[in-house]
């Protein structure tokens, strides 16, 4: 569950970087209205196939403002027929294509320099010039 979660995070984050449009700007495509009950009604676990597509619907709708209007129209294109309709295969699908078109070059850093290397001669703080007494034996009063 914390790599579906981790990969959601992932792809919602390439998204972002992928697309981000200035505010108020028109998107041509709008974000379908598939029917999770339609989707899941012929399913032999219809209640899980509910919880998977609503949880896919969530990833795709919070990302979809964000996403290439290319990105948008190959992956609705895919979704032809009504078997083809699912949020689980829209959300596998914007999350290939986003992949794809994250320029790689970019995601790549700098290589991190090595660690710093302590020096050769090590500073050792100078003697106590004072006695310390040695700690009285500690033991429970006698009575």
């Amino acid at each position: 569950m914390a790599e579906r979660t981790a990969k959601s995070a992932l792809f919602l984050a390439i998204s972002l970087a992928a697309g981000s449009a200035p505010v108020g700007q028109a998107r041509a495509q709008a974000l379908p209205t598939w029917d999770i009950a339609e989707i899941c009604a012929h399913e032999s676990a219809p209640g899980q196939c509910a919880a998977f597509e609503g949880g896919a619907l969530n990833a795709v709708s919070a990302s979809w403002p964000f996403l290439l209007d290319p990105i948008r129209q190959t992956c609705l294109g895919e979704a032809r027929s009504s078997a083809d309709r699912s949020w689980r295969l829209l959300a596998e699908c914007l999350e290939g294509e986003s992949l794809k078109a994250v320029d790689k070059a970019a995601v790549h850093t700098s290589k991190t320099p090595a660690e710093p290397v302590p020096p050769a001669a090590t500073l050792t703080p100078p003697a106590l010039q004072i006695e310390i007494p040695p700690a009285p034996e500690l033991s429970a009063p006698k009575l």
